[in-house]
């Protein structure tokens, strides 16, 4: 009987992230055999516009809108009364909500699996996520739920699996840590051309250091405490320069100001990320001291790594800190960080792009066996 697995989402927009950490992965398990589908429950409000993403990625995917307003969140379950469910299928819930909607039915199917990705009761304590939704004193309830009652979990990061340990009295040992690993559009040889073209249409020269920044400007993201490093970053060194890929806002726009001709912004879509990167040396990756922090696994770490870039990374995100130390791929941010050092060390990327295939991407065997063992649970 062929192996089948079923990917469950609840509320998750289909932007990079999602294609990365969802639809990739289903596409993993195809390429080896296996019979793999997603179930996606998404906004009424995007429906069609996600529907069509999502089925224009994986077209024999299931796509249905959820009920408005996430306090009625459990009315959900509705749309699996037209799935038959078998004990064949293992079932992976991306998170909390998708795992306590399928809770009814795990007797009815081989497992079901927990995807953990965050620590989810402590983002609600921590920058009140779910304020205004009507939900707020459920979130620790449904947590405990998918830690404790599932048959096997997957977690982002170890300081997750202990942060279950220290708050659910989870017993470790029913789980898989597997990263946030990149999209298989990161994998590719830099385009010399492209590269060159971009530097000149920026204004960046040979003696240039040049920093970058990938991602939301999400609270949890810790932005302010960026600035204060970009800033300082700026101040001791003329040939730094900065790259934000996010969203324009005021406190971008205020230090563009401040230091003119420096420090630029773009918009670019996810598939041309990487070719910003590749005009970089150092990935930013600064967080603030929190949970949500210290348990993460951000995946812009991964996509730093897959083009070469070396790592400013704080001391407590996830497992990365320790990675990046350990594995001589960037610097740990402490008051001792000297700037001038720092700026005259080899930027060679050969070492930082094999550590990212190795372990970060679709095409690592390690990645690829942690996947295929959720089969036989």
């Amino acid at each position: 009987m062929k192996k089948e697995i079923l990917y469950v989402t609840f509320n998750d927009s289909p932007g990079g992230i999602y294609k990365s950490q969802v639809i990739d992965v289903i596409k993993l398990y195809q390429e080896n055999g296996v019979e793999a589908n997603l179930i996606a429950l998404v906004s009424l409000r995007n429906y069609i516009n996600d529907r069509n993403k999502i089925k224009s990625l994986l077209p024999k995917s299931k796509v249905f809108p959820s009920f408005p307003k996430l306090k009625y969140w459990n009315l959900n379950k509705f749309w699996f009364i037209f799935f038959h469910l078998t004990s064949n299928t293992v079932v992976i819930a991306r998170n909390v909500f998708a795992f306590n909607l399928l809770l009814g039915k795990k007797k009815k199917i081989k497992s079901l699996i927990y995807d953990g990705r965050g620590a989810v009761y402590a983002e609600q304590q921590e920058y009140d996520i779910y304020n205004g939704t009507g939900i707020e004193k459920c979130i620790y309830d449904l947590e405990l739920n998918a830690v404790r009652l599932s048959d096997y979990r997957i977690a982002v990061s170890t300081k997750l699996v202990d942060y279950w340990i220290e708050n659910y009295n989870y017993e470790s040992g029913q789980e898989v840590v597997i990263p946030c690993t990149i999209s298989n559009e990161f994998i590719h040889e830099r385009n010399e051309h492209k590269i060159n073209m971009l530097k000149e249409d920026i204004g960046i020269k040979n003696e240039d250091i040049v920093l970058i920044y990938s991602g939301s400007i999400a609270e949890w993201q810790s932005f302010n405490s960026l600035l204060n490093f970009i800033k300082n970053a700026l101040h001791q060194d003329q040939n730094v320069k900065m790259i934000f890929l996010t969203i324009k806002n005021n406190a971008i726009k205020r230090i563009m100001s401040e230091f003119p001709g420096r420090i630029f912004q773009f918009s670019v879509s996810h598939d041309e990320v990487p070719n910003y990167l590749d005009i970089a040396d150092f990935g930013l990756l600064i967080r603030d001291n929190t949970i949500t922090n210290k348990v993460s696994s951000p995946v812009k770490c991964a996509e730093y790594l897959s083009r070469g870039l070396k790592i400013l990374i704080s001391s407590e995100v996830g497992d990365y800190s320790q990675e990046i130390s350990k594995n001589e791929l960037g610097y740990v941010l402490d008051s001792k960080l000297n700037f001038k050092r720092l700026y005259s060390v080899d930027l060679n990327k050969d070492h930082q792009k094999a550590y990212a295939i190795n372990n970060l991407s679709k095409r690592s065997k390690l990645i690829l066996n942690n996947y295929l063992s959720l089969l036989d649970l």
